[in-house]
């Protein structure tokens, strides 16, 4: 006979009870249903199935205000750090880049293009935003946009399945503009551009790195 935590008196060569009586004596449990109910075999006594089910429940509510607050932050990220710098983005095409672009003709089919002609008229008039913005940094931003993307679908996991989808934004964005410089790719290229595509590369995979490190210490 032998004691381990609050169980007493079970067969010591029952290594099922034994297992059970150390994950008791240590708060930890499988699921629920081993959590208020546990049988031992050839024992007289049994576990403190009070204290057994007040871990169950801190750890239920622990697990729910976890799985909150994941839900929240995911939320954050999908907002700041996807959404609005497709926004950005996109508003300084439609406000500030030539109307000569595909995109005019769709705001012309939608019947949209008095409003876009006002509001371009606005925002050209009151910014005079440098040349960079305008013609460098939204697809630094759109290719910012699809990597978070990315590691917010894989969950921040570097593998083989998910390393395809995380470098396929800012393989094209590199290879259109060292293709430029080959002259196999239609277009002048610009160190700019360049330099904005491997930024807005960089930060997302430093992010991730940076906080894996941080949750293995």
């Amino acid at each position: 006979m032998k004691t381990v935590g609050n169980c007493t008196a079970y067969n010591s060569t029952c290594k099922s009870c034994l297992m059970k009586c150390e994950l008791a004596s240590t708060g930890f449990f499988l699921n629920a249903s081993e959590s208020l109910h546990i049988s031992f075999p050839n024992s007289t006594t049994s576990c403190n199935i009070q204290n057994f089910t007040d871990n169950f429940w801190r750890q239920s509510k622990l697990k729910l205000w976890y799985k909150k607050q994941t839900t929240v932050m995911t939320k954050n990220r999908i907002t700041f750090q996807v959404i609005i710098p497709l926004l950005i983005g996109g508003f300084i095409y439609i406000f500030f880049r030539a109307d000569s672009l595909i995109m005019f003709r769709w705001f012309d089919t939608l019947g949209l293009t008095q409003i876009i002609a006002a509001c371009r008229q606005l925002t050209i008039r009151h910014f005079n935003l440098p040349s960079w913005i305008i013609f460098s940094l939204p697809d630094a931003l759109w290719i910012f946009a699809f990597i978070n993307l990315m590691l917010i679908i894989w969950k921040d996991r570097f593998s083989t399945n998910s390393i395809f989808w995380l470098l396929l934004a800012p393989s094209i964005g590199i290879f259109s503009e060292v293709g430029q410089v080959v002259k196999i790719i239609p277009g002048t290229f610009d160190i700019i551009d360049l330099t904005l595509i491997l930024i807005a590369s960089t930060i997302p995979f430093l992010q991730t790195i940076i906080k894996h490190k941080i949750q293995t210490e």
